[in-house]
């Protein structure tokens, strides 16, 4: 009676075990894989995608903390378009594509770091509006202590990218001793594509600045007043820049009013700007500046802010 008793405990025992059997694989994988992003055998991704892209810049700054932050950009893809290697050391973008200064102000002012200056791009993108999901991620209540501390969880180690960007011989930008950087150009300014996509955009913006967009330029200018305020407070020094487009578009009628409205929400009086010289600026794409342009543009402003 007491041998079936005890060999009937045993069983239910060993049963419960092989139950967890697959939660113990699984935290063992996972303890592995931490192990290897902890050795360095496994390399972050830059993302596989444009929102994946942009939720890896938020992630890597907000939670890699650091004392020497030197400078931080934020803006849309044109000022994203800039490496931060161009402009110096210990110099972060968090330039979004397809994305706005709004997201970027706000990592910024919520983030345990503080850098010594914020460049903030100001022009039409504004219109996009802060990425609220992505802001509701980097302060979600479960899954930002696991990144913070554990970075498999961040979207950089998914197996997935890290496997895609493996097969691409992706790299992740590293920092570099020098600030001396020259880029040569690489793309044909001549190129009868890049010449339609220009007219098209001087054919778009060829006209008044729509009401409704105005005023939702209005409001958004408001949130990154308060924005730029609370960064000041902080001892943050915030430097405004609109960056330089092809001059075929810029000078059309909307691109003019959209910079006239922004210079009278943020008058120079107040705020900081940074402005080069009016010159001809050459893009890829009537937006983007081409890697020449972007030397010269960078050379510009490592001397206005160093």
């Amino acid at each position: 009676m007491n041998l079936s008793t005890s060999s009937s405990k045993k069983t239910k025992g060993w049963g419960r075990l092989i139950s967890f059997r697959p939660f113990i694989a699984c935290f063992l994988l996972l303890g592995l894989y931490q192990i290897l992003i902890f050795g360095g055998v496994i390399s972050p991704s830059n993302g596989i995608n444009q929102w994946q892209n942009n939720a890896i810049k938020g992630q890597r700054y907000w939670y890699d903390r650091t004392d020497n932050t030197q400078l931080v950009m934020v803006g849309s893809s044109l000022i994203a378009n800039i490496p931060a290697k161009s402009i110096g050391k210990n110099v972060v973008n968090l330039g979004m594509a397809g994305g706005c200064t709004q997201t970027g102000l706000e990592i910024v002012a919520h983030s345990k770091q503080t850098p010594n200056i914020v460049l903030a791009e100001i022009n039409d993108t504004l219109e996009r509006q802060r990425d609220r999901d992505l802001l509701a991620s980097l302060n979600h209540p479960l899954l930002s202590p696991l990144r913070r501390y554990f970075s498999m969880f961040r979207e950089e180690y998914k197996p997935i990218s890290v496997f895609v960007s493996l097969l691409r011989g992706d790299t992740q930008e590293e920092d570099i001793e020098g600030t001396n950087i020259e880029i040569e150009e690489d793309l044909d300014i001549s190129s009868e594509l890049r010449e339609q996509e220009i007219e098209r955009l001087v054919g778009e913006n060829n006209i008044s600045l729509p009401h409704n967009l105005k005023s939702l330029l209005k409001q958004e200018a408001s949130q990154i007043e308060k924005q730029v305020n609370a960064l000041e407070k902080k001892g943050i020094r915030v430097i405004l820049v609109d960056i330089p487009r092809e001059t075929k578009v810029a000078k059309t009628p909307r691109q003019q009013e959209v910079k006239s409205l922004m210079k009278s929400l943020f008058p120079p009086s107040r705020y900081d700007w940074f402005e080069p010289p009016v010159e001809q600026w050459k893009t890829s794409d009537g937006l983007h500046l081409i890697p020449k342009e972007v030397n010269r543009y960078a050379l510009l402003l490592r001397q206005y802010l160093f």
